[in-house]
């Protein structure tokens, strides 16, 4: 053999194992990447399959949650005729039965002053004029359908929608009160943009106001609207000032003792407003729990004003449930039971209970406060009137 032929040779040999290992390689990394597309579009498929049973389980429980509020409130319903008909303390409202002997009289085509004197708002009237008896106040099944749309349209996850959805269906407030028949609950319904915003609620409220004006005149403007300005109520209720007016009701109350009562309303009001304008839902329930708490007139069903606010406040709150928000319902509930106590003895029992009753109320405000310091304190600030700054729930915390 040649020199030159066993050159030849010999680089053929040195070249044919790194172009074999070379194309080796070249196979493997091409069967490698084969793989990971089959493993990527696997994977895909899998989250695709899992997104589809997430969608079709909160659709599931999104259901089960409108039914059995259905169901529950058709229950307390029933249970509601059993209980005044065999205790003593009547399950049904009694502002029930003052809107439907109203709204009697109005599709008969008259009122009479002390139904005008009693009544808050004339679209009830026309709402139990129609032959839905009770059914009326099963609105806050709607309600919940609107906290529910109001989170999706902000971008909250569907799970966090559905948990503030079921804080309002089964709160034991929002459910006893309207089943009770009180309107509260309908009121609640009739409540994006901020100009569009204050166009249609002023377009509401003029629009009813100029109806029953021109069907009223005058009697309905001083029942309905000009009563409240000076509205005295010596009943005994929630309020700090019941005591003070129950004393002195027969006489003239002084410009003073007006404006002691009206000061601390207003003035926590501007506060709040300066405050969280931009947060108009957070807004909107701090305002409505200090106006309630600092009113000259508070009762139970004033608390679904606030209540119908609260679950749209979840997804951007970072109290912890275990402990903080345990603790805020244990107090608030607490400083109610304890009132309610004193007001058992004072209406069903007969006692002399009516200090008592007073320092109940001072101890339920001090309990409002309280609460409402520890919402304020845990809200993640959430503006929605500002176009730069989108607001995204990713960056608050879930409930815990």
């Amino acid at each position: 053999m040649s020199s030159d032929a066993g050159n030849e040779f010999f680089e053929k040999a040195l070249r044919s194992p790194k172009r074999s290992r070379t194309e080796e390689a070249e196979k493997g990394f091409e069967k490698n990447e084969t793989k990971e597309k089959e493993k990527v579009k696997v994977k895909e498929e899998e989250e695709d399959d899992d997104d589809d049973y997430v969608e079709e389980v909160m659709r599931c429980d999104f259901n089960s949650l409108v039914i059995f509020s259905v169901v529950l409130r058709i229950v307390l319903i029933i249970y509601g005729e059993w209980q005044d008909t065999h205790m003593e303390v009547r399950y049904t409202d009694v502002d029930y039965l003052v809107f439907s002997d109203a709204s009697s009289l109005m599709a008969s085509g008259f009122l009479t002053h002390y139904l005008l004197w009693e009544v808050y708002t004339f679209l009830i009237f026309i709402e139990l004029a129609l032959p839905i008896d009770e059914c009326a106040y099963v609105a806050d099944i709607l309600v919940g359908l609107f906290i529910r749309n109001i989170l999706k349209l902000r971008g909250v996850p569907e799970n966090l929608c559905l948990i503030s959805m079921g804080a309002w269906l089964f709160n034991p407030f929002t459910f006893t009160i309207g089943t009770r028949g009180n309107c509260e609950l309908v009121l609640s319904l009739l409540t994006r943009e901020r100009i569009l915003f204050g166009l249609l609620s002023a377009s509401v409220f003029f629009f009813w106001t100029w109806l029953f004006f021109y069907l009223y005149q005058w009697e309905f403007l001083n029942e309905a609207l000009f009563y409240h300005l000076t509205r005295t109520d010596p009943r005994h209720n929630f309020s700090i000032y019941f005591y003070h007016i129950y004393l002195h009701h027969e006489r003239e109350f002084s410009i003073l003792e007006k404006l002691v009562s009206f000061l601390p309303q207003l003035t926590v009001q501007l506060v709040l407003i300066f405050r969280y304008a931009q947060d108009l839902p957070f807004c909107l329930f701090v305002q409505t729990v200090a106006f309630v708490a600092f009113n000259k007139v508070v009762t139970a069903q004033y608390f679904v004003w606030f209540f119908c606010l609260l679950p749209l406040l979840l997804p951007w709150s970072n109290m912890n449930l275990r402990w903080e928000g345990l603790s805020c319902i244990l107090i608030w509930m607490g400083t109610q039971l304890h009132w309610l106590m004193w007001g058992y003895m004072l209406e069903f029992k007969g006692k002399n209970v009516f200090v008592q009753l007073w320092v109940a109320g001072l101890l339920f405000l001090a309990a409002n406060t309280w609460v409402l310091i520890k919402i304020m304190c845990r809200h993640k600030f959430s503006p929605i009137f500002i176009a730069s700054q989108k607001t995204s729930v990713k960056s608050a915390r879930k409930l815990q």
